[in-house]
């Protein structure tokens, strides 16, 4: 339950309805000029990789790398806008991930259905005679477990100080994050430099970088033609002449699907 505040402009919150998670985000002034309500309905069973690639989300090829990914050691980001499919794709990977039993969720509206291992911590509303618990508070208590892995759905721009505990502390957990963000690559690197810049003001471009190691994958996904695709991976790829890495396409959307472009990932992936 959560109760509506005019000093609280955003509210996400969920909901099961029959056995499905129901999202629900509500923006108003001064974020908005009107008030916007976005319901979000998942199925009852949370697809796999090989269902959405049935379902035309992605190639087989992709599904691959996206599976190699998840077992793998390294941090990455899911990004994309609202209803471009960004849960929905990290449900398909949470079962892949190692560790199921030392993973950790940090979610906004509990629409994730996790393995049943996997601990889940939410962003509590206020009201009667219970005390509201912030999506960073519960950042905060994830890292205190000390995790092998810590996943946030979802961080958004408009709430920078609470990833700062994710940057600037040594020993950290894999990190896996939903963004909300648009797909386009280079209005995607400025947002993310942006984001890890507000995170903690005066620490100059450390947070920037640190952001780069910790999640040096980043997965777009977009409605396209008003179906849901993955639209590009990419990779934050050290420079010999630059202290700041490329942001490398290693799967591009053409031809209706990602497909792979000639870069080649940097880390080793099995």
């Amino acid at each position: 339950r959560a109760i509506w505040n005019e000093n609280i402009p955003i509210i996400e919150t969920g909901l099961t309805i029959g056995d499905r998670p129901v999202g629900i985000s509500i923006v108003t002034p001064p974020i908005s000029t009107l008030i916007n309500v976005d319901i979000r309905v998942h199925p009852k069973r949370a697809p796999s990789l090989d269902d959405l690639v049935a379902d035309g989300w992605m190639i087989k090829e992709t599904a691959d790398f996206l599976r190699r990914l998840a077992m793998s050691k390294h941090g990455f980001a899911i990004v994309g806008e609202i209803e471009a499919g960004k849960t929905t794709l990290l449900n398909a990977l949470l079962p892949l991930l190692p560790n199921p039993a030392h993973t950790i969720l940090v979610e906004r509206s509990g629409e994730l259905r996790p393995p049943a291992e996997m601990k889940r911590l939410m962003a509590q509303w206020g009201w009667e005679d219970q005390l509201p618990v912030t999506f960073g508070e519960q950042i905060g208590a994830a890292l205190a477990a000390q995790p092998a892995c810590l996943i946030l759905d979802e961080v958004r721009a408009d709430e920078p100080e609470t990833i700062a505990p994710l940057l600037d502390q040594d020993n950290l957990p894999r990190q896996i994050w939903a963004v909300r963000g648009v797909p386009d690559a280079k209005r995607l690197q400025s947002a993310m430099g942006m984001l890890a810049r507000r995170a903690a003001i005066g620490q100059g471009e450390r947070l920037v970088h640190a952001l780069y190691d910790r999640l040096p994958f980043v997965i777009t996904v977009a409605r396209i033609q008003e179906r849901l695709r993955v639209f590009s991976i990419a990779e934050w790829q050290s420079r010999v002449d630059s202290d700041y890495p490329d942001y490398v396409m290693l799967r591009r959307y053409q031809d209706g699907a990602a497909r792979a472009t000639d870069a080649a990932p940097a880390r080793w992936i099995e």
